[in-house]
């Protein structure tokens, strides 16, 4: 039997927030509801603690939300492992932050600026906003390649359009 917390994850997956009222008015969500309250007070450890038994079993909203989690409290390299997961299967938000990630090499891991590129073009095709904005950012990282970087960071870019762009849609 799915948890309220699972259900409620689905109807976010779809987009269904109707949904989510429903089950916020019909079920007793004291988890979700705790969970909700954690993160409001900046209790970080506690709600992953809450969230990431789904995210284990690679529920890609709850993979997303660890990682957010993890980067709020100033894992990066937890946050990255967490949003990894949800990027790869086309999660927007998460593809944005995996790439901000690489290129800033924020919390002290290591920048690794092409997979940054690559994953916030990702984002960007798929239309997520900040990553449209950071288009003249990239823009000058790509100026400053040498031509093997170059290369490198145009045939990342080409695996992942063909990985995660195209089967779950461009943005129009």
């Amino acid at each position: 039997m799915m948890s309220c917390l699972e259900a409620a994850l689905e109807a976010m997956d779809r987009d269904d927030f109707d949904a989510v009222v429903r089950i916020v008015e019909e079920k007793e969500l004291t988890q979700l509801l705790h969970a909700i309250t954690e993160f409001s007070n900046q209790r970080y450890e506690s709600l992953i603690s809450l969230v990431r038994p789904l995210a284990e079993q690679a529920h890609t909203v709850s993979q997303y939300l660890v990682g957010d989690m993890y980067r709020e409290a100033r894992d990066i390299a937890q946050a990255r492992r967490w949003y990894r997961g949800a990027a790869l299967k086309g999660h927007t938000e998460a593809q944005y932050h995996l790439g901000a990630s690489y290129y800033s090499g924020t919390g002290g891991t290591p920048v690794k600026e092409i997979q940054g590129l690559a994953w916030i073009s990702v984002a960007d095709a798929r239309g997520h906003e900040e990553a449209v904005e950071m288009k003249a950012a990239l823009a000058l990282l790509a100026s400053r390649l040498s031509e093997a970087e170059k290369w490198r960071a145009e045939e990342l870019t080409k695996r992942y359009w063909n990985d995660y762009v195209l089967p779950f849609g461009v943005a129009e």
